[in-house]
């Protein structure tokens, strides 16, 4: 961002925050202002943003065939209108609020604070307008692996303001929890269902792309397709509900042929193989759902959980079953997360096929890596195992991690200290932090694919650090204005005890 200040604007630094409001969006804009009034952290944050997100012409130009999002040869300018503070700022606002693009570009384009610090203020310049699109496509060019380092340079800072110096222990708290995808519940028909109207749609965009005629009819194939669904779904009886697999599954074959039909005659018309993936992957989702309907409710077979589909389009959702009261089944995948006792989060791993056991030690050297100081770390059960104990006992001082099963006297003895007791009664705080993020938007997340998942994490975990230390500079503001109003009640009253004397 340019730091030269036009005529009439409000330097970002001078901006007048409210310390007593409340509400999030102050919290987030207290942090995101003292990233630019740090001078050694802005440069740092600023060194990154440019080192990953901007790259010269010849590059782009070398490589044709590269992502259009991720072409960038103007160091004042993301996308048109937008520069790489304001990216950032869109960015921490949008997960600090929790809100979706539609909210984000409203508050950018009408909240005057926000205008402020995106740097838009000034006696004689008119609100820039910001509309969703650019706001969606700029916020999507933050990539995990550069939130990930702009996270470790805003919680080193976090936690220097809570006190915290190099060289002085510090103490952690892991756990993990179940991130939902947006997906509803997933039935083998209802599945099939929806591959089926998937692969209608695509293969009508290709026909109408390359010319092709013989789907006029393809929104009488979509309602047939959903009159069947609801057929199978509202019918229970066993007799009845057989009948109407069969011709659910009828339908489908009807449907799949004509598809492939279609799929022969785009190839023989010269359609690239590359411009069918898409109707093939969904080919083959409503092939393989189309025989685990049969196999299930006419063979009677039970399908291995292995085989199972979940998503025809965020298939990397799990089912995730841990035996909670009134969750018995989540969807989604579970995210373990590290959080320092001062309340910042100093690393993170989403789990996308593996389990807690799996990713403790490897969890652990990375976060040892990042901050040296790192003394103890507090773990669940689901984390414990001996080969872990064993592993993250190398890594860390005091590893406070259960075991599971009977103790021998070395365990006994290690859960007997009192760095042990201590790190078991401070874990529970890390629920505090998980419910945080749930409200940062990492409760379901709605944006599709695995890299948008991935992206969406990395922005809540830097947008909790960054609303933490927001809070707690308010926080310090906030005893300021207590303590001159202190001192103003000291000198009325010193007034009118003179005044009663004389």
């Amino acid at each position: 961002m340019n730091g030269q200040t036009s005529f009439g604007e409000i330097a970002i630094q001078d901006i007048q925050l409210d310390p007593n409001s409340r509400d999030d969006i102050p919290a987030v804009l207290y942090g995101i202002q003292h990233m630019y009034m740090n001078d050694a952290l802005r440069e740092n944050v600023f060194s990154l943003l440019e080192r990953e997100l901007l790259q010269n012409q010849a590059d782009s130009q070398a490589d044709p065939n590269q992502e259009t999002d991720r072409k960038r040869v103007d160091p004042n300018n993301g996308r048109p209108g937008m520069d790489l503070w304001q990216v950032l700022v869109l960015a921490l606002l949008k997960q600090g609020v929790g809100c979706d693009f539609d909210r984000l570009a409203e508050l950018a384009s009408k909240h005057v604070d926000v205008q402020r610090m995106l740097g838009n203020s000034g006696v004689f310049r008119q609100p820039v307008r910001y509309p969703v699109r650019t706001v969606s496509r700029n916020v999507q060019l933050l990539t995990p692996e550069l939130l990930e380092q702009v996270n470790l340079l805003v919680v080193q800072e976090g936690l220097r303001l809570a006190g915290w110096e190099p060289g002085q222990e510090l103490q952690a708290r892991c756990d993990s929890y179940v991130v939902e995808t947006n997906v509803e519940y997933p039935t083998d028909y209802r599945l099939l269902r929806d591959a089926l109207r998937c692969v209608i749609r695509e293969v009508v965009r290709l026909s109408s792309a390359y010319g092709l005629a013989g789907w006029r009819q393809a929104e009488h194939w979509k309602n047939k397709t959903e009159e069947l669904f609801r057929a199978v779904r509202k019918d229970y009886r066993k007799k009845e509900r057989e009948t109407r697999v069969r011709a659910q599954l009828q339908g489908s074959r009807k449907v799949l042929k004509r598809v492939r039909r279609t799929r022969r005659q785009l190839l023989e018309c010269g359609t690239p193989k590359k411009a069918l993936g898409e109707l093939d992957r969904l080919l083959g989702h409503a092939e393989l759902l189309d025989g685990q309907v049969r196999r299930r409710l006419l063979e009677g077979e039970k399908i291995p959980h292995e085989e199972k589909v979940f998503s025809i389009h965020e298939d990397y959702t799990r089912w995730i079953s841990k035996g909670k009261a009134g969750q018995p089944v989540e969807l989604g995948v579970p995210v373990s997360i590290v959080e320092s006792r001062q309340g910042y989060l100093l690393g993170g791993k989403i789990h996308w096929t593996e389990q807690d056991v799996d990713v403790a030690a490897e969890l652990m050297e990375r976060v040892k890596g990042n901050f040296a100081d790192l003394k103890g770390c507090s773990f669940d059960k689901g984390y414990s195992s001996v080969p872990n104990i064993q592993a993250v006992g190398k890594t860390l001082e005091q590893p406070a991690m259960p075991k599971r099963g009977k103790l021998s006297k070395a365990d006994k003895a290690r859960q007997g200290k009192e760095w042990y007791r201590e790190a078991r009664r401070q874990h529970p705080g890390v629920e505090s932090a998980i419910n945080n993020l749930e409200q940062r938007g990492l409760d379901r997340v709605r944006e599709k694919g695995k890299g948008r998942f991935e992206e969406v994490v990395w922005r809540s975990i830097l947008a909790l650090n960054v609303h933490r230390m927001g809070r707690a500079l308010r926080e310090k503001e906030r005893r300021k204005l207590r303590q001159g109003r202190a001192i103003r009640r000291g000198l009325r009253r010193r007034a009118r005890l003179q005044e009663q004397a004389a």
